[in-house]
């Protein structure tokens, strides 16, 4: 096909007079470029205005950006044989294609339909899109899209990283990016959405700071990983505090797990009965004491006992919240009857 037979002779000649008339600097020539815009070879005009840019050195005959902006330029009345994209979105794929994503966004902003069509139609460019939405004011879009990088395992805005501070800054930017919408029912709902993963970071980096054998803050892990985590940090810590401080943050992470519809009511109930259940056997023998000789103590003298277990520090803790307006969600008198039944207590 001639079709076939001209594009083919374009990239053969292109390289050809590149090869032979680049002197000895270097520096791409006049005539290989020329030669390009003449025939709409868009592969040519793309690698020598890069490489000018490259140099560091503006060039106006090279301006890339003059370019994309001059849709009178007959460049912009072609399509790209191989491809079938036009000049502007054959530009942003050529840089694509070469890991470039800074000068996509970069060289996007002067053609801004373009681009938000071709962030749509790229994969490559998902964890970017929200960029884009940004920029042109598209807040509810952007915070779905945030909120898609999350659920989609992208927990950062750099693709391969799963680092909790990646995490927390996609959740925060969704949350913002929810709060700058007119209120709904979806942005509400993805600010709770942030809201809950964002509790969940803060519990990850709390228990980190309580494992020295890994590197907790590098692990992608869901709500029930890092509550397994704090039961096992409650169980196992030595001193009394770091133990309440572990199950002040499984509390914390139950609640997290009370709001996730995909988890069945009686686990999240288990969770937060296994937190108060746990507390109490760190001084179950202390606590049996207390009981047995409940009737032969003065009021001041189980107060002063209790004082020193875990449950009861827990406690004073936790409702101490309570009492300040926070809504009961976790508290031991929600779970009793579970507790009792792990606890393998029959009440009296």
């Amino acid at each position: 096909r001639k079709e076939d037979k001209y594009d083919f002779a374009k990239q053969v000649v292109f390289h050809l007079v590149h090869l032979l008339c680049t002197g000895e600097s270097g520096e791409d020539n006049v005539a290989a470029y020329e030669l390009s815009l003449r025939h709409n070879y868009f592969e040519g005009v793309l690698h020598i205005c890069h490489s000018h840019s490259s140099n560091g050195i503006y060039d106006p005959s090279y301006d890339l950006v003059k370019l994309l902006t001059d849709v009178a330029n007959p460049l912009h009345q072609s399509v790209d044989y191989q491809t079938g994209l036009p000049f502007q979105k054959f530009a942003l794929h050529w840089f694509c294609d070469r890991g470039l994503l800074g000068t996509v966004l970069e060289i996007g902003q002067h053609c801004s339909e373009t681009l938000s069509s071709y962030l749509e139609e790229d994969e490559r460019l998902a964890h970017l899109r929200w960029v884009q939405n940004i920029k042109t004011g598209q807040f509810g879009k952007a915070s779905t899209n945030l909120v898609g990088l999350s659920l989609d395992g992208i927990s950062s805005l750099s693709e391969d990283s799963l680092s909790l501070e990646g995490k927390q800054l996609v959740m925060s930017l969704a949350k913002l990016s929810a709060m700058c919408c007119n209120e709904s029912s979806q942005q509400r709902d993805v600010i709770t959405f942030a809201d809950k993963r964002l509790r969940l970071c803060k519990a990850q980096d709390i228990l980190a700071d309580m494992v020295n054998t890994r590197d907790v803050r590098a692990e992608n892990m869901d709500a029930i990983g890092l509550m397994e985590l704090s039961l096992d940090l409650a169980k196992n810590k030595k001193d009394q505090g770091s133990k309440i401080n572990a199950c002040l943050t499984g509390l914390e992470i139950a609640k997290c797990i009370q709001s996730d519809d995909s988890i069945i009511n009686s686990s999240r109930l288990s969770d937060t009965a296994k937190v108060w259940a746990v507390s109490i056997m760190a001084d179950f023998d202390a606590l049996n004491g207390i009981l047995e000789e409940y009737n032969m103590l003065s009021e001041a003298d189980r107060l002063e006992r209790l004082r020193g277990t875990t449950f009861f520090n827990l406690a004073n803790e936790y409702y101490s919240t309570v009492a300040t307006g926070a809504p009961n969600e976790v508290g031991f008198d929600l779970v009793t009857d579970e507790v009792m039944r792990l606890l393998d207590i029959q009440e009296k």
